[in-house]
């Protein structure tokens, strides 16, 4: 997005209520932006503007599941799953672990591997596999895979994302 600063005749720089001093610094925390007025007059102003490092801020991740096996498939079958998750975080942020569950899929089932060491900015993968009872009715079986992480005590996770298997 954007940013918009304006700055006028009397090189007061309209962000809330703050102006520029010569030689005083005025520090944007919000976007990490210094500004320094370096000198002005009635008809124009020299303005130092200093980017600082991107500020680490923390998204939720993305998960994909995507089925490495043909449907329909049958009771006493083993199925697998691909699922990718997303850090979505800014790349200034460290790596994150995050774990994977699966909601509504009672049947025995792991991931491997989890937890996953995701860098900013980066997909990973894992592996869902999913043990169809010998005993398991017929019909589709929807579930949802939960990616989730903590950072500086704020929790995030993934928007649900549901998928199905089709025993026949």
């Amino acid at each position: 997005n954007p940013i918009t600063y304006v700055i006028n005749a009397w090189a007061n720089l309209i962000v809330g209520r703050d102006s520029l001093i010569p030689d005083t610094p005025l520090f944007d925390p919000t976007h990490n932006i210094t500004f320094k007025l370096i000198s002005a007059d009635s008809q124009k102003a020299r303005v130092e503007i200093t980017f600082g490092p991107e500020p680490c801020i923390a998204y939720s991740p993305t998960v994909e599941i995507t089925s490495k096996f043909d449907q329909p498939t049958y009771p006493g079958a083993n199925v697998s799953f691909d699922i990718a998750v997303t850090n979505n975080s800014t790349l200034a942020c460290s790596p994150v672990s995050v774990d994977l569950l699966a909601y509504f899929m009672y049947w025995p089932k792991t991931f491997n591997p989890t937890p996953l060491i995701i860098p900013s900015g980066q997909t990973s993968h894992s592996e869902f596999n999913v043990n169809i009872p010998s005993n398991a009715n017929n019909g589709t079986k929807y579930f949802q895979v939960q990616a989730s992480f903590s950072m500086n005590g704020n929790f995030y996770k993934n928007p649900d994302e549901y998928s199905s298997l089709w025993v026949d």
